[in-house]
């Protein structure tokens, strides 16, 4: 959060400033799961030669979703990690920081959302095209318009 706030002053759309914060995040991120659970493995988006392990945890990072946004200063950018196991997602937690916003979903348990009001919602989630599931249907303040846009912002 501390160099998006150093971008937003700067108003800089600096590459390398992008990739150093991305690559920041990702050591961070990695440090700190790999301290809590060392015999899981790791993969992120960057990683082509990885593979997820077959019988074990593996980790999956993206430290930066929405690299876009954060360059262009806006707030809809998220950094994500999932828990897979035997190549199935069982846990996965979405924090926006710029909206303090935190989404996290476990098998069999249900998704919430913890907002800058500290406060823990049980959402509803229907299953979309593909799988997906669509966290932010479950918010009464989206309109389907304002969902439009910020799915986009996310997948780009």
């Amino acid at each position: 959060m501390r160099d998006f706030n150093e971008l937003q002053i700067s108003n800089v759309k600096s590459a390398d400033f992008i990739n150093k914060t991305y690559s920041k995040s990702k050591q961070t991120i990695y440090d700190c799961l790999h301290d809590y659970k060392r015999d899981y493995g790791f993969i992120s988006e960057d990683d082509t030669d990885q593979e997820i392990k077959d019988n074990g945890y593996t980790w999956f990072i993206m430290p930066i979703e929405g690299r876009e946004n954060f360059s262009s200063c806006m707030v809809y950018f998220a950094v994500s990690v999932c828990l897979i196991h035997k190549n199935k997602v069982v846990a996965a937690v979405i924090d926006a920081p710029a909206l303090r916003e935190t989404f996290w979903a476990e098998e069999k348990k249900g998704a919430f959302l913890e907002d800058f009001r500290s406060r823990h919602i049980k959402m509803r989630v229907k299953s979309r095209e593909g799988g997906l599931i669509d966290a932010f249907s479950a918010r009464k303040r989206w309109k389907a318009n304002g969902r439009q846009r910020i799915d986009y912002c996310w997948r780009y």
